[in-house]
């Protein structure tokens, strides 16, 4: 259960990280409580939003990867954006709520 919580971080989410840490021990050193807690809370959702957990991505043919992790909202065709340059035929889109 604690390998869940022990996942690297982004390289890119240390400075929000460690801006927002900043800014909880400051409150926590001038003992201004009001504003400790809040703080304290978006440390935490900060190295939870930046978390950068491993991918095992099956190698097997036929098969599809998502772009992202979430839930799979609708599949349907439709025909992409001219600025694409795809054509004009319906294509399959598939919409992931993140």
């Amino acid at each position: 259960m604690l390998a869940n919580f022990l996942v690297p971080i982004l390289d890119d989410g240390w400075r929000f990280i460690a801006m927002f840490a900043a800014a909880t021990l400051a409150a926590a050193l001038t003992g201004l409580a009001w504003l400790f807690w809040p703080l304290l809370l978006l440390t935490l959702w900060s190295i939870y939003f930046f978390r950068d957990p491993p991918r095992g991505v099956p190698q097997d043919d036929g098969v599809l990867i998502a772009p992202a992790d979430g839930l799979v909202q609708m599949i349907a065709h439709a025909v992409p954006p001219t600025e694409l340059g795809l054509g004009d035929r319906p294509l399959t889109r598939v919409s992931i709520f993140l």
